[in-house]
C-alpha cells in the first residue's frame, strides 16, 4: 500500500466516522428532545390535576430556553421561550392575586418585556429587531399599568388612548421611507 492509498483510505474512514457520529448526535438530540417532551408534558398534566395549570406558560418559557441553550441558540427556541416566560409570570401574578386592580393592562408590559428578554438570551447584539416591538410594547405597557392602577396619573393617557393608531401610521411612514432615512443619516 502506498502513501496516496493510505491517504484515501483515511479520508473515506474519516467520512465514514463523521456521518457516523453526526447520525449519532442527531439521534441523541432527537432522543433527548422527544424524552423532554414527554416528561414535560407529564408534569403539566400533573400541574392541571393539582389545580395548578397556571404554572404552565411559565415553566413551558423555562424549557424552552433550556432548549435553546441546548440546540445550539437556535433563536426560535429562546424567542418563544422569553414570550411564555414572561406571560406565564404575568398569569402567575394575576393568579396569586399580587397585582393590584387594574393590574390585568400588565399583559401588554409583559410581552414587551419578553421580547427584550429575548434580545438579551440570544446574545446577537447586531440584531436588534427585538427592541423594536420591545421597548414600545414596554413602556406603553407601563403606563397604561400605572395608570390603571391609579399609581400615578398622566394627563395624556385620555389622549393617547384615542389616538394611538396614529402611532401606527406614523411607524408606517418611517418604514416605507426607512432606506431613504437610514442613507441619510449614513452620509
Amino acid at each position: 500500500m502506498d502513501k496516496e492509498q493510505f491517504l484515501n483510505l483515511m479520508k473515506r474512514f474519516g467520512v465514514y466516522l463523521y456521518k457516523r457520529f453526526f447520525f449519532f448526535k442527531e439521534y441523541c438530540n432527537n432522543y433527548i428532545f422527544s424524552t423532554s417532551l414527554i416528561f414535560i408534558g407529564f408534569g403539566l398534566l400533573l400541574l392541571n390535576f393539582l389545580n395548578l395549570g397556571f404554572y404552565n406558560p411559565f415553566i413551558l418559557g423555562l424549557y424552552f430556553i433550556v432548549l435553546h441553550f441546548f440546540y445550539n441558540r437556535y433563536w426560535l427556541f429562546s424567542l418563544s421561550g422569553s414570550l411564555l416566560l414572561t406571560i406565564g409570570l404575568y398569569i402567575i401574578l394575576l393568579f396569586s392575586y399580587l397585582l393590584p386592580n387594574g393590574g390585568e393592562s400588565a399583559i401588554v408590559l409583559a410581552i414587551g418585556l419578553g421580547f427584550i428578554i429575548f434580545y438579551i438570551i440570544d446574545g446577537r447584539w447586531e440584531n436588534y429587531w427585538p427592541l423594536i416591538p420591545g421597548v414600545p410594547l414596554s413602556l406603553f405597557g407601563l403606563l397604561v399599568y400605572l395608570h390603571q392602577t391609579g399609581s400615578y396619573t398622566f394627563t395624556f393617557m385620555t389622549y393617547l388612548y384615542r389616538f394611538w393608531p396614529v402611532l401606527i401610521i406614523i411607524f408606517g411612514v418611517i418604514s416605507l421611507f426607512w432606506r431613504k432615512i437610514k442613507g441619510y443619516f449614513n452620509n
